[in-house]
């Protein structure tokens, strides 16, 4: 991890640690620690209950496996499979990125071929986006280009996943989110810390 992420880390474990310390120092200065103590505990179990939630809709996402192949007309043929256990609604490529920039629709749209799937059911498949061998050439042959394919989970909110090729391959980043709950991470974050100490001293040796 760089310099950067560990200090914010740190800084991050400080915080949550200064607001627990304050929530006791002001309860032993009112004389109501067992009040502070209980707020607390309350804090911590809505938290758990949230994490609990996230963790759930996170089994309920589904994922994809995405293969590519070039057709006799030279064109790149891109398939999706559901290798979950949960439906995805309205699949299809929204938008392509360029460097991390989004090109206009109207230069990519010409090029790229991409049907909508009204519904992927688990080992469902489906051609994701057909495109032609110049853009191919042009944007993904080790020159940056993304897809960024969009969809809508069982509870009709929209998501969407990164799709790069490398050699005909296709790598998908599929963002997690941050998990929920602020003095419930102050474990994450100590975890975290612990095996990064312990990475630095094996690297020592």
């Amino acid at each position: 991890m760089p310099l950067k992420g560990l200090l914010k880390l740190i800084k991050d474990l400080l915080i949550r640690l200064a607001v627990i310390i304050g929530i006791i120092t002001l309860g032993l200065y009112w004389g109501r620690l067992f009040e502070a103590i209980l707020t607390l505990v309350a804090i911590l179990q809505f938290e758990l209950a949230c994490r609990q939630h996230w963790l759930n809709k996170l089994r309920d996402e589904p994922s994809f496996a995405i293969y590519a192949s070039k057709q006799d007309n030279n064109s790149i043929y891109l398939e999706i499979t559901n290798v979950s256990t949960a439906p995805a609604y309205l699949v299809r490529v929204s938008r392509v990125l360029h460097n991390g920039v989004p090109l206009p629709p109207e230069e990519w749209t010409q090029h790229i071929k991409t049907p909508w799937i009204a519904c992927l059911a688990p080992s469902r498949g489906g051609t994701l986006a057909i495109i032609s061998k110049d853009f191919y050439d042009k944007y993904f042959r080790e020159r940056g280009g993304v897809l960024e394919v969009s969809y809508v989970n069982k509870y009709s909110e929209w998501k969407s996943l990164l799709v790069s090729l490398h050699e005909l391959t296709p790598i998908i980043h599929m963002p997690v989110g941050k998990q929920p709950g602020f003095l419930l991470s102050l474990a994450d974050y100590i975890m975290m810390l612990k095996a990064l100490t312990f990475l630095y001293k094996l690297k020592q040796k």
